[in-house]
């Protein structure tokens, strides 16, 4: 109890001078504006919902090639290291095999995404 009435006393004695040297005659229309007036602020380069999911989409799949890379040298450590065991040794080659499925299925996906852009006539 002792440490939060301190706690409390101290927030307080902090807090009050600066409430005091508030100055709450400003309205909100006071403030500055730095937009013009009637102008829509869009902080993104997308400023509608399918092109903020096209940016979106962009960027995950700019990222599966790089993950996919890695995931091919993770399988290929693992089969350097499975040391003539059987099992280790399939479980690596799965590694790869849907890694490198992984980055044809990225690939892809670039040209799947131009061509139904192509045939929709989008910009």
């Amino acid at each position: 109890m002792r440490k939060f009435l301190a706690g409390f006393y101290i927030t307080v004695i902090l807090v009050v001078p600066v409430l005091a040297k508030a100055d709450f005659s400003r309205t909100y229309e006071n403030l500055y504006n730095p937009l013009p007036s009637g102008e829509l602020f869009c902080p993104t380069v997308a400023c509608d919902l399918t092109q903020l999911f096209l940016l979106l989409i962009r960027d995950i799949l700019q990222l599966v090639p790089i993950v996919s890379v890695l995931f091919i040298i993770i399988g290929g450590f693992q089969m350097v290291s499975s040391a003539g065991n059987e099992e280790r040794l399939v479980k690596a080659k799965k590694t790869i095999l849907w890694a490198v499925m992984g980055l044809v299925f990225a690939l892809l996906s670039f040209s799947i995404i131009a061509i139904v852009k192509n045939l929709l006539g989008a910009a």
